[in-house]
């Protein structure tokens, strides 16, 4: 979701509002806007009144995590870097780590990023950096 005062259009954080999408629907089994109205949908997506989200018995770094990708503002928005650094997912990775056990200290295979993936990521920090400076100067801050 994009703020509506915003000038800027942010297709990463969109990317990431959908995505903390998608966890609240893995995680609760439920949309967390929906009417079959278009425009009171449009209108409960721009409030980003999230629901109670203690109520569907969440983790409380779960719970911390939805709540930092579906921030209504995109420059307050965790990036994906925060949710990788976040104690729901680092948790998360161990636990898979432990499952797999010796085939994942076994495994040799090295990833290599691409030309164009750093090149994605520096314009992605240098663009954010750019809203966030623009956010701040139209506050007046």
């Amino acid at each position: 979701m994009c703020a509506e005062n915003s000038h800027v259009f942010s297709g990463y954080a969109c990317d990431i509002w959908a995505a903390g999408i998608c966890l609240h629907i893995f995680a609760t089994g439920k949309i967390p806007f929906f009417s079959e109205i278009p425009l009171v949908l449009f209108d409960m997506i721009a409030k980003a009144k999230l629901p109670d989200l203690k109520s569907f018995g969440l983790s409380d770094d779960l719970v911390d995590l939805l709540q930092r990708v579906l921030t209504k503002d995109p420059a307050d928005r965790a990036g994906v870097g925060d949710c990788l650094q976040h104690k729901f997912c680092t948790a998360a990775r161990e636990q898979r780590i432990r499952e797999l056990g010796d085939e994942v200290e076994s495994n040799n295979e090295t990833i290599v990023p691409q030309r164009q993936d750093l090149r994605q990521v520096i314009f992605e920090v240098h663009h954010a950096a750019h809203v966030r400076n623009d956010h701040l100067v139209h506050m007046n801050v």
